[in-house]
């Protein structure tokens, strides 16, 4: 739904449902999804249990400390989901191009998958890493030579910058959650 133009005329989740040619995830999408999924709640929930048990860090006792590490801990995870998010994207529109979900019939009418962007191809896990950061788009860097700035080079690729797209927004909502954690004083967690 989110790459399909507002004028499809089977937009919404029900319709899409009833379209898919099995319930079964295809296997594609196996590795990808379960990398994404996982890494969430394996850092959410080992960070405290690494925190309280082998650096003595309890919400209680050293709240502020805690905190801090609680944010640095939930910044380490963003920066992990965020490559696979994008494969994982990917390989769901990859997907989507396949002929028996890339069409459909509408009131008796043949309907073909078309996306509202560009999509990239999915070559695997390392693959698709590799295309985004080597082979994809054009870079620009500035060349420094003798301590002055020299002339502009192009590479292609979108380097390392090209896996975390986002990071941006993902920072802001984690700063503003724990800002406002701390602003509310709930950041002790507490039982009161």
């Amino acid at each position: 739904m989110i790459i399909t133009s507002i004028s499809t005329p089977s937009r919404s989740l029900t319709q899409s449902v009833r379209h898919l040619p099995t319930y079964l995830v295809p296997l594609k999408l196996l590795l990808p999804t379960l990398l994404y999924e996982t890494i969430s709640p394996t850092l959410h929930h080992t960070a405290p249990l690494v925190l309280r048990s082998q650096l003595s860090i309890d919400p209680i006792l050293t709240p502020s400390s805690y905190s801090l590490l609680k944010l640095l801990s939930r910044t380490v995870e963003l920066f992990l989901k965020l490559p696979f998010e994008t494969v994982l994207r990917r390989a769901q529109a990859s997907v989507l191009q396949q002929p028996e979900y890339a069409t459909d019939v509408v009131e008796g009418k043949v309907v073909e998958f078309e996306p509202i962007v560009r999509v990239g191809a999915y070559n695997g896990m390392v693959g698709t890493i590799w295309a985004i950061m080597r082979e994809e788009g054009v870079r620009e860097s500035v060349v420094k030579k003798g301590g002055r700035k020299g002339k502009v080079e192009r590479r292609t690729g979108q380097g390392v910058e090209g896996l975390w797209r986002g990071w941006r927004v993902g920072m802001w909502g984690l700063v503003g959650v724990w800002g406002s954690g701390l602003l509310s004083g709930s950041a002790s967690g507490g039982e009161f």
